[in-house]
């Protein structure tokens, strides 16, 4: 075998066991977190994706994944917010997160807040057409 392949042979080898093991590492953080489904009360809708709750009688801010509204000032932020008010604000809702394997310790973004879906059941978020 020549020199060249034999390089070539060992930087694919140690790609693909790198990606094996970034994998493997982020399947043992996953891990690490149990998805939970929570049941708070809404005081406060900030904006069309976040909002504070009373989770076990403390108060907690709340950032809904997966979607991105306007921010304070922007174009829209005020009706976008409005909207999430009507649906929740002053509510008791379910939210669905992770927390941190046998801890209290919630999924949580760079500002603290706790990353969430709005959990509706499905009766209530797709009613029968028939």
């Amino acid at each position: 075998m020549t020199k060249t392949k034999s390089i070539l042979i060992s930087i694919l080898l140690f790609f693909s066991s790198s990606s094996v093991f970034a994998e493997e590492e982020l399947l043992k953080h996953r891990m690490k977190y149990d998805e939970v489904l929570l049941t708070v009360e809404v005081v406060r809708v900030i904006d069309g994706d976040s909002f504070k709750v009373l989770l076990d009688g403390k108060p907690e801010s709340i950032r809904i994944l997966c979607i991105d509204t306007p921010e304070r000032g922007e174009p829209g932020w005020k009706e976008e917010g409005d909207k999430l008010r009507e649906r929740i604000g002053g509510k008791t809702i379910k939210i669905k997160t992770n927390k941190y394997h046998k801890k209290e310790n919630y999924l949580r973004d760079k500002y603290g807040r706790i990353l969430a879906e709005i959990h509706a059941p499905m009766s209530k978020a797709c009613p029968d057409k028939s």
